[in-house]
């Protein structure tokens, strides 16, 4: 027996044997949602075309991307008027997809504010120091107040007091609800470390490695005045770098709660080489936000399942560094950041 359901504003209904599915859009994850006895996952490919064999299957109206179930005799949308209780469970639907896809964000990042809600914060969303408008960008993009990003690229030497103090003065006057901080990681770098410093002068280590701890330690500070004072922080380097164990690391930890180091893959977030291939360059955060946290935690790496292979962050290509390269943020994981901020911005 063909039993056939009418749509509503959310999807198709199909008519199946015994028993009835409907299938939901798709989600920013990649999955549908089945109200009714099975859920049903839509993919991407072209609707099957009804062969001679398949006697007494019809296909009408159907819609673009839909692979039919194989038990499926009839597939028919009809037109459905408003039904308070049709009109609820679809809401109750939305509700549930909106909150397994801020749970479960090891199944694939997103992007794109699903809060919906109108910020009332009167400070700026963002503010990045050791960073060139990156954050600020997207953050203006999407109608939210933002304006400063304190970098050697825009005319800010972190290793002048007076430039340190005019940052601190800053923080205060903008009281930003994000502060992103990335001071420049060469030498705790595994590459430094273990090809670079032992060639070089040792005093010539030596003034580097001071100028590093001291915009490091100036980096762990700000987000520690940051998070002291009841807003967010995030403190970017590289997943093996060694300033992971630098004492202001523990300090932060130590002083903000709520501050966890999480890891992740910029690969999954579409980090590619100039000739396209994927660049792993594992990453860690070290935030007190909540939003942040669930959002990059787990995102690991899932090029070998694709079958893809990575391009070394070594030497260089198509006339660019490829350490350089992999500096800058992938535009996805911009957006899932300023996700995170918009999140549990107020």
């Amino acid at each position: 027996m063909d039993i056939v359901l009418p749509p509503d504003d959310d999807g198709i209904s199909f008519g199946v044997r015994a028993k009835a599915v409907e299938v939901l859009p798709q989600d920013d994850h990649g999955l549908s949602f089945g109200i009714g006895a099975k859920a049903v996952k839509r993919t991407l490919v072209k609707p099957k075309q009804a062969s001679s064999s398949s006697a007494g299957k019809t296909l009408r109206n159907l819609p673009s991307g839909v692979d039919l179930p194989p038990d499926v005799t009839t597939c028919t949308v009809l037109p459905m008027p408003s039904h308070p209780d049709r009109d609820a469970r679809v809401m109750d639907t939305r509700k549930k997809r909106h909150a397994f896809c801020k749970a479960a964000p090891r199944l694939a990042p997103f992007s794109g504010c699903m809060c919906q809600k109108e910020h009332t914060y009167p400070h700026d969303a963002v503010f990045e120091v050791f960073s060139p408008p990156r954050l600020v960008t997207e953050a203006v993009r999407r109608g939210l107040k933002a304006s400063v990003s304190l970098d050697v690229k825009t005319g800010w030497d972190a290793s002048l007091s007076s430039e340190k103090q005019r940052a601190r003065t800053l923080l205060g006057l903008h009281k930003p609800w994000m502060l992103m901080a990335c001071p420049e990681c060469t030498m705790y770098s595994i590459i430094q470390r273990n090809c670079n410093i032992p060639k070089m002068n040792p005093e010539v280590v030596k003034e580097r490695l001071a100028v590093a701890d001291d915009h490091l330690n100036f980096g762990l500070d700000m987000c520690l005045e940051q998070g002291l004072a009841g807003r967010k922080f995030i403190f970017e380097h590289p997943g093996g770098a060694s300033s992971w164990q630098s004492p202001g690391v523990g300090r932060v930890l130590q002083q903000i709660p709520e501050a966890r180091i999480i890891g992740f893959c910029q690969c999954r977030f579409g980090l590619v080489a100039p000739d396209g291939q994927p660049m792993q360059k594992v990453t860690r955060f070290l935030t007190n936000s909540a939003a942040i946290i669930q959002i990059f935690s787990g995102c690991n790496c899932i090029c070998k399942l694709l079958g893809r292979s990575h391009v070394k962050i070594e030497g260089s290509m198509n006339g660019y560094s490829l350490s350089r390269w992999a500096q800058c943020y992938p535009p996805m994981m911009v957006s899932a950041i300023l996700d995170g901020v918009q999140q549990e911005m107020p």
